[in-house]
């Protein structure tokens, strides 16, 4: 009489239960991939031997099968339909925000793409395999990202990034970013910067709603015009390195502990040093004709322009010039650099989110 012990009935019947789960999950990639229209037969096709396309089809068959049997299918079908007319028709711009994916395809190969919207779609990580090389502007409001500088760093041509309302705490040091000029960080919990960023066309910068409580000593971005710290209530200073951002026009500083008239300061020393940056140019323009005497003497065709510099300064500091041919002396103002100010913060701290 033929018997099975415990052991091995339970043993088949453990093998029996993955083989139904291994089908079961074939079946469903299957389902899936007929529900995108794409072609079964590139589901067993080796990822050695997979085109790009191939590969970022395979990735949302996978990536879609994720969620196979919840809410969230239905809005990765959307996206999944939009990212493949994006690649196939060699988009430059797309646009899924608003739909709740949770993440992205894990090969996320879109090299034409010029303009990526992802505001608000529950995104927590970042692909591992992306080609994004083209990528200009990068909307990513909205979400629940905690790290993603490290994964973009050194992004060849990348010129906005948007990141505000997300996890972003503890910002990496040596970043490089050569073409960015728009980064906005607001309403998220930076409470510093690093020292060492190397963005060479930054013109925004934007950090309004965080904890920062100081700024970088050395503040340096050359092309820089806007930059906006409005409700960082335990920022109480600036330093004095912004003046060298001879493009900077605005600072904005609303509920924080900093005094306008801390920004005034900065703001007109960065036109001191554009002024006398400026002189030093006319003065080495004609250098040729100085005289040797003590006086410095210029043609008067300079003394116009000269003169009208002069005028957007204070009465502090003086400096003299002669014309050659007009005996005439014209007073150069330049406000003094023993300028400060001193203000106190009162008031409360705004909730900046729900918690």
């Amino acid at each position: 009489m033929f018997s099975v012990n415990a052991y091995d009935l339970h043993r088949a019947f453990s093998v029996f239960a993955e083989s139904q789960i291994i089908s079961d999950e074939i079946r469903k990639k299957d389902l899936v991939a007929q529900d995108l229209g794409i072609d079964l037969r590139i589901l067993d096709i080796p990822a050695e031997n997979a085109t790009e396309e191939i590969a970022l089809k395979q990735s949302i068959v996978q990536w879609c099968q994720e969620t196979w049997g919840q809410d969230r299918y239905s809005t990765r079908k959307i996206a999944a339909k939009e990212i493949l007319e994006c690649y196939q028709n060699r988009k430059i711009k797309l646009d899924i925000a608003d739909l709740d994916i949770g993440s992205l395809p894990e090969n996320f190969h879109l090299p034409h793409l010029e303009r990526l919207y992802l505001e608000c779609c529950y995104i927590n990580s970042w692909p591992k395999s992306f080609n994004l090389n083209n990528l200009k502007k990068l909307v990513l409001n909205g979400n629940f990202l905690g790290s993603i500088f490290e994964i973009l760093n050194n992004h060849p041509n990348l010129e906005s990034l948007a990141l505000d309302e997300n996890e972003l705490e503890n910002l990496p040091e040596n970043l490089k970013f050569p073409k960015l000029q728009f980064l906005s960080l607001n309403r998220n919990w930076i409470t510093r910067l690093p020292t060492s960023w190397n963005m060479p066309e930054l013109k925004e910068l934007s950090l309004t709603e965080n904890e920062l409580t100081s700024l970088p000593e050395y503040f340096s971005y050359p092309k820089l015009t806007r930059l906006a710290l409005t409700d960082n209530q335990n920022l109480r200073e600036l330093p004095m390195s912004l003046a060298y951002c001879d493009r900077l026009v605005t600072i904005a500083v609303n509920e924080t502990g900093i005094s306008r008239e801390t920004v005034k300061i900065i703001l007109t020393k960065r036109e001191e040093l554009k002024f006398v940056e400026r002189v030093a140019t006319l003065l080495g323009e004609w250098n040729g004709r100085l005289d040797d005497d003590s006086d410095l003497r210029l043609p008067i065709e300079m003394i116009g322009e000269i003169a009208e510099l002069g005028t957007l300064h204070g009465e502090l500091n003086e400096y003299w010039i002669r014309s050659t041919s007009l005996a005439e002396e014209i007073e150069l103002e330049i406000l003094d650099e023993r300028a400060s100010s001193s203000s106190e913060f009162s008031g409360s701290r705004k909730r900046k989110r729900e918690s």
